[in-house]
């Protein structure tokens, strides 16, 4: 029998350690990869907060999404009816019903004159870093499903002159900023836009939009 050769020994030792410890890694990832995308919508509540909602909330249900509780969304009987003259600057909502389900919608200047109003302490109109750490945690696919299309718990159905008859959009209290040459300071951007959450089937993110758009609104804390 011929003796080892200790030589070629040691020189594939190494290799083969080396390769094992990629295929360990490879396999760490897939697993980590794997468990992500299927666990990413699993880990949220759905809670009756009775009292704590606030006040002008369609339900007193929440939807805690790691650290933040986001209310159902807010409705103003005060905007029964009214239509929009789709002005940038002047504070504007509106309702629309349908199939006995009403909706309610607002202009940014409104959000922004009455964000007290439409998610008083502790609640608070979400930022733009609020819809980014919901998506993190969340994904279009329950959001849809969790808020619906529509926007709220209730109702099934919205006119296409909504439109949110297949998706649906948010405010946030944040325009897009830019930085002014002469005050030497960041100032809003003078393309009359807002920040907003839009969410549809395989999609969500946070673009902007024009200010004068009639939009949802729904309170984090």
């Amino acid at each position: 029998m011929k003796p080892l050769n200790f030589e070629i020994m040691k020189n594939v030792q190494p290799r083969l350690i080396a390769a094992l410890s990629k295929m360990m890694i490879m396999m760490l990832a897939m697993v980590a990869i794997t468990f992500a995308s299927c666990s990413k919508d699993l880990y949220y509540q759905v809670l009756d907060i009775n009292s704590d909602a606030p006040p002008r909330a369609a339900s007193s249900k929440a939807w805690v999404f790691g650290e933040q509780t986001w209310s159902d969304a807010i409705r103003i009987p005060e905007c029964n009816e009214k239509t929009f003259e789709n002005s940038d600057t002047e504070p504007q909502c509106r309702s629309y019903t349908e199939d006995s389900n009403t909706w309610y919608y607002y202009n940014w200047p409104y959000v922004d004159a009455n964000a007290a109003t439409l998610c008083p302490t502790p609640w608070r109109v979400p930022t733009r870093s609020d819809f980014e750490a919901l998506i993190l945690s969340s994904s279009a696919a329950i959001l849809c499903t969790e808020w619906g299309y529509g926007g709220y718990t209730t109702g099934s159905t919205v006119s296409s002159m909504t439109g949110v008859s297949t998706h649906a959009s948010y405010w946030s209290s944040e325009m897009p900023l830019k930085f002014d040459q002469d005050s030497e300071k960041q100032i809003p951007d003078p393309k009359d836009v807002a920040y907003l959450l839009n969410y549809h089937s395989g999609y969500c993110g946070v673009p902007y939009d024009v200010r004068r758009a009639g939009l949802l609104i729904r309170c984090v804390k």
